[in-house]
């Protein structure tokens, strides 16, 4: 913990001790009062950043963390409207460290002001405001502490889990970066061919094989949200895109087995021991019905794979932060599983934010995958539409979205 404040008597004249408190090293402008009724807790933690945010760099407070996380137990109210600091406070930021209304990631912010854009979960509710477009992409300590880092080729970005391709696999979490789409323009969309041409998701598809080194052919599948999985065995499973899985386990040299997905939870398994691997669409059906749990145990009854000796990622969804769902979903959980409570927030009757994420790590978790061998990506696709594809946030806006895909395999000589 870096700091506790405790000040139950804070009024409209306190925003000069809360700056002093927190060592800021810039001007911080109010726009609004800043009221703190009850104990204020500053612990250190990592910012998947919303919007202009980007990260806390550990000279920020004169400490090792590389970015803060403020929970306030009580009523808080802060409108922070100009942030300026030191010139290491940030980096690789492409927008401007000043004039932006949402510089830290504080619960229940009032701003008072429409200048975001809205996330907006299915019911229509505000869950997180978010401004992508002016989003950094500099979020490489963050990812290194998680475990992964950028690529990029010929204006294809990826998403790479390290331990993953210390074990030997090429694998990847596409971005929305390098393509052809109008979604709404020059997007990397690599399905759905009900709402892009084929010749767009083709070219974009070449693109995105050719970020990678080697020659890889892709096996796909038609997701339905179930818990079925398919075995890519010969080349004409590779083929074959049409049959109805949700996930895909292969031992085949030179296949990218990847699932499709614009707010699901994508999965990605190695067999460091075998060799073998498998790409896994967990939505919420498919997290309920145990989808990662049944591809650890499929790859067990084919490969003889043992779960100690799997490596998984964990790629960037919808986060419980942002992630609304109805009392069919909750229903849904308590059903499976006996603890299911921890996996929601409550927000109103009937509704909750769930962490899917947290919930299919727990998957691995019990079918005994090491802790240490799960690695689950900071950024959500609802918050950092800059960079991903979101069901929930582009349909309403543009009446269309994109895919991503995220990608496992082997080269034939056993190199990535």
């Amino acid at each position: 913990m870096l700091g506790r404040m405790r000040d139950r008597n804070m009024r409209t004249g306190g925003a000069g001790l809360f700056e002093k408190r927190l060592g800021l090293a810039g001007d911080v402008q109010r726009r609004n009062a800043l009221v703190i009724r009850q104990d204020l807790d500053i612990v250190p933690g990592y910012l998947s950043p919303p919007t202009g945010l980007q990260r806390f760099q550990k000279r920020f407070f004169r400490s090792e963390a590389s970015g803060i996380r403020l929970c306030c137990r009580g009523a808080f109210r802060i409108t922070v409207c100009a942030f300026g600091v030191g010139k290491n406070a940030f980096s690789k930021t492409r927008c401007s460290r000043h004039g932006f209304g949402d510089a830290i990631n504080f619960d229940n912010v009032d701003t008072d002001r429409d200048d975001h854009k809205e996330v907006m979960s299915d019911e229509g509710r505000v869950i997180s405001k978010s401004n992508s477009s002016t989003s950094s992409l500099g979020d490489e300590q963050i990812l290194t502490d998680a475990g992964f880092h950028w690529r990029e080729r010929d204006g294809v970005r990826i998403l790479v889990c390290d331990a993953l391709e210390r074990a030997g696999f090429t694998n990847a979490f596409s971005t929305r970066l390098g393509g052809v789409s109008p979604f709404p323009e020059n997007d990397l969309n690599l399905a759905g061919f009900d709402e892009d041409s084929a010749a767009n998701i083709e070219e974009n598809r070449r693109r995105f094989l050719s970020a990678f080194d080697g020659d890889f052919r892709l096996a796909t599948v038609w997701q339905v949200h179930g818990d079925n999985i398919k075995l890519v065995a010969d080349e004409s499973d590779v083929d074959t895109s049409n049959q109805k899985f949700d996930a895909l386990v292969s031992a085949l040299p030179n296949v990218l087995v990847g699932v499709k997905t614009a707010d699901c939870v994508p999965v990605l398994l190695g067999d460091s021991r075998k060799g073998t691997f498998a790409a896994v669409h967990a939505g919420w059906r498919g997290t309920v019905e145990s989808i990662v749990a049944k591809t650890v145990e499929r790859m067990g009854e084919i490969f003889g794979s043992r779960p100690k000796d799997l490596v998984c990622a964990i790629g960037p969804a919808a986060c419980g932060r942002n992630y609304e769902i109805g009392q069919d979903v909750i229903d849904g959980f308590k059903n499976n599983f006996p603890s299911s409570e921890k996996y929601f927030s409550p927000t109103r009757e009937g509704h909750a934010l769930v962490d899917l994420h947290l919930a299919n790590k727990d998957q691995l978790l019990e079918k005994g995958v090491p802790e240490e061998s799960i690695f689950t990506s900071p950024l959500c696709t609802m918050e950092r539409t800059d960079l991903f594809f979101s069901y929930r946030v582009e349909k309403k806006k543009y009446g269309k979205t994109g895919r991503l895909l995220s990608v496992i395999g082997r080269l034939k000589n056993g190199k990535r």
